[in-house]
């Protein structure tokens, strides 16, 4: 049975740190994933990436994409992830910026 589930994260101006939005427990598809650049009038550089955990290699999703200061961009294509991959993203300009992914856990 699939379970509906979200995930956030909030990343501060402070950190340009990869920070997890999500590890999946087992097969996973995420549907949607919507990312905020919550600075006031600085752009963020978005990357967002998938870590294969069975393959050890990390797969690029987004690599320093631009996101201007107060908007948000939206994924609409699923993210397929197996058990132990995860979801991690980082603002390369340490704008401070928010994600929320819809999951779908089966």
């Amino acid at each position: 049975m699939a379970t509906f589930k979200n995930a956030t994260v909030a990343i501060p101006d402070t950190n340009t740190n990869y920070s997890t939005l999500y590890t999946a427990t087992g097969t996973t598809v995420i549907h949607t994933v919507y990312i905020s650049n919550n600075s006031v009038g600085a752009n963020a550089d978005v990357i967002l990436e998938v870590v294969d955990n069975s393959a050890t290699i990390n797969i690029p999703i987004l690599d320093k994409v631009p996101l201007r200061a107060n908007t948000t961009l939206v994924l609409e294509k699923p993210i397929n992830l197996e058990a132990n991959d995860s979801l991690r993203m980082k603002s390369s300009t340490g704008c401070p910026i928010t994600a929320f992914a819809s999951v779908m856990e089966v």
